[in-house]
């Protein structure tokens, strides 16, 4: 959870800073690796985005564990994390606060989930 915590401000910074891209690829990671420690606490784990994603549903939104809709929320912020990342996409301004709200959203729910 540090690293998603770091991450999440990391993202902040950069978004105050007008460096949307990075704020996107930020806040993505901070929500991956939230849900990375989520799924160790169950000692679980994934070797791929899609893998990670894929358990989390199975370990925690499946059984209503987990808003669904902040889980779908949050998966695909992975599309406009690679968009910025892959291809060069440009991403607006209030796209840009929407990913990081996502984010904080759902950082701290992971958070509560898990105590942590």
């Amino acid at each position: 959870m540090a690293e998603a915590r770091q991450r999440l401000q990391a993202a902040r910074a950069l978004m105050d800073q007008q460096l949307l891209s990075s704020a996107v690829s930020d806040a993505y990671y901070a929500i991956l690796y939230a849900t990375r420690a989520a799924l160790s606490e169950r000692e679980r784990n994934a070797k791929t985005h899609r893998g990670t994603w894929s358990l989390f549903h199975d370990e925690f939104v499946a059984g209503g564990g987990f808003d669904a809709g902040l889980a779908r929320e949050a998966r695909a912020t992975q599309e406009v994390r690679e968009g910025v990342d892959y291809a060069a996409a440009r991403v607006s301004p209030e796209e840009t606060e929407r990913i990081v709200d996502v984010a904080e959203r759902f950082v701290s729910a992971i958070a509560s989930l898990i105590d942590a």
